[in-house]
């Protein structure tokens, strides 16, 4: 049974079976006339209708042998789902296994409000301390007696007992499993997690009422808290910063490693990583922006220290640097951070090591800012035959992958193809297998493998690598016929699936344009009918004036003439 469109229900209700229901099906329950079911979601058909039983084992029956259970309320189905948990625990099932992960989802449809719940059990409480008080007014003010240093909530949970405990549980379970789901993270920190949120809510005698206004204060798109300098994180970053800067300091004035200080070091960039990975990143990002010092202390740092351990922490730190803000980017751009990543790329021999150098090397030229003179010694034709002798002959496919998008990264900043070095090192191959191989790939994927912040305007990597490659009779021919061929076919697609309102549209037509301009398309003349089909569409829907709709239709104008 492949039912793989869902319509979910309102709400989880409960059903009654009217029919007994059998079935050989996999994925169908079976079901006895009067049976209760939990119901979730019907397929998109609406015939059959996903529920779980009392057991907590999930599957599909007849829309029309079940009927809406006239009880059914939301604390029934809370209590019945919790009911499944539990069947289902005794079969040692972990709330990691799937059955239990989608009744808790549905559990949690139904917690939403679980203000209702509450009251309805507190309701329950208040009729049972009742019936204590009637029965036994001793025992009951006893019961009631507040122990020394309690609170009220500790007198709650001891006189309601098993009530309090089942929601307790039915809580915890659920705000750890839903966590979980939403951030990723392994069961036991998600568990620490909610319990450090509870306890604080705890300590801070937070009601239910106040619930609501906190989460408010979540989705804000700036949580509220003062100025940047007064915020934990930024405080914290600031002193570990400054730890950087005393280790960059004692070192210069020794001359050499005290080899005992490592550990310490080492565990300072950590929580500094930690707190730029996982901290308030607005507040991080304002504080160093007022004090670009720290990163280039250091750099200077990473600069001077050899130890492979630290220098891998460093590089993860600057990548997170990158991730924050293009400001960091290009300051670490004109630090000495650049070169020395070129030389630890063709110099050193680990090769995870290197593999770390060449990624933050491709974040840090991500940008297309021009290249200082001083660079051009080390980023030369040398560094260019370096990487792409790695990405043809190196056994490590990682670093072969990483290398292209180096190489892409690195022609980013160059806008004239006669100028541009990689260029003139590829028309002197005979040929390049593995780099015309992947370029094809992330050339159909359509992505940008080096672009760090979605609303970044430069041109793609991967295109602008195409088109400066066609932009010259010598580089043109690096493709095979086939691969040219497919090159097209993705041209093709792309030019016909796009809108006019999208700019993507003109850069294809202009990259076609350079393939049948410098290649030998004229001898093959691959999907020309295609080709013709796609710009007379382009022609038919054009109506804007703006420079891209005019230049869109010069390109369609010059293709035609070329065909």
């Amino acid at each position: 049974m492949c039912r793989i469109t869902v319509v979910y229900l309102d709400t989880v209700k409960m059903f009654k079976a009217l029919h007994p229901f059998t079935s050989a099906d996999r994925g169908t329950l079976t079901a006895v006339k009067g049976e209760l079911f939990c119901g979730m979601c019907r397929d998109q058909s609406g015939l059959w209708m996903q529920a779980v039983n009392s057991k907590g084992i999930i599957g599909y029956l007849p829309a029309n042998y079940l009927e809406l259970y006239s009880d059914s309320d939301r604390q029934s189905c809370v209590l019945f789902l919790k009911k499944g948990i539990a069947n289902l625990e005794k079969q040692n099932m972990s709330p990691l296994d799937n059955h239990i992960r989608t009744i808790l989802h549905h559990q949690s449809m139904l917690m939403n409000n679980y203000e209702e719940v509450v009251h309805s059990l507190t309701a329950d409480v208040k009729e049972e301390k009742a019936k204590q008080e009637v029965a036994c007014p001793e025992a009951a003010a006893e019961l009631l007696q507040p122990a020394s240093g309690s609170t009220e909530v500790d007198k709650d949970a001891e006189s309601t007992g098993g009530y309090h405990d089942d929601f307790a549980n039915s809580m915890a379970t659920m705000l750890t499993e839903l966590l979980r789901l939403e951030t990723d993270l392994s069961y036991e920190k998600c568990k620490a997690g909610v319990a450090v949120i509870v306890q604080c809510l705890h300590t801070k005698s937070v009601s239910l009422e106040q619930l609501p206004h906190i989460y408010k204060a979540l989705n804000q798109e700036k949580l509220p808290g003062g100025a940047e300098s007064q915020n934990p994180d930024v405080v914290e970053m600031q002193t570990l910063f400054s730890n950087v800067l005393r280790y960059k300091n004692d070192f210069q004035q020794r001359g050499w490693y005290l080899h005992d200080d490592e550990e310490e070091i080492q565990e300072n960039l950590k929580r500094l990583l930690s707190i730029l990975t996982m901290g308030n990143q607005e507040a991080l990002e304002v504080s160093i922006k007022t004090d670009l010092d720290c990163v280039q202390n250091l750099v200077q740092f990473f600069q001077m220290e050899t130890r492979s351990a630290l220098r891998s922490t460093m590089s993860q730190i600057f990548g997170a640097l990158c991730t924050m803000s293009p400001v960091f980017i290009t300051n670490l751009f004109y630090s000495t951070l650049t070169l020395e990543l070129v030389k630890d790329i063709m110099s050193v021999e680990d090769e995870q090591r290197c593999i770390h150098s060449v990624i933050l090397l491709s974040m840090v030229l991500s940008t297309r800012e021009p290249i200082p003179a001083h660079y051009q010694g080390m980023l030369n034709d040398e560094f260019v035959n370096f990487l792409l002798d790695k990405i043809e002959h190196c056994e490590n496919l990682r670093l072969s992958d990483v290398c292209v998008e180096l190489l892409l990264a690195f022609n980013l900043h160059f806008e004239e193809p006669d100028s541009n070095v990689i260029l003139a090192e590829l028309a002197k191959c005979s040929e390049a297998t593995v780099l015309t191989q992947n370029f094809l790939k992330l050339f159909n994927k359509g992505e940008d493998p080096i672009q760090i912040f979605p609303d970044d305007a430069k041109m793609n990597c991967v295109l602008k690598f195409a088109s400066d490659l066609y932009s010259l009779k010598s580089t043109a021919t690096l493709l095979y016929t086939n691969d040219m061929k497919v090159l097209i076919d993705i041209i093709i697609r792309e030019i016909t699936d796009r809108s006019e309102n999208d700019a993507a549209r003109t850069e294809y037509l202009s990259l076609m344009h350079l393939i049948m301009q410098n290649s030998d398309y004229k001898e093959h003349q691959h999907r020309k009918g295609d080709l013709v089909s796609a710009l007379n569409q382009i022609e038919f829907a054009e109506e804007s004036t703006s420079s891209d709709a005019q230049m869109t239709a010069v390109l369609v104008y010059e293709i035609r003439k070329l065909l």
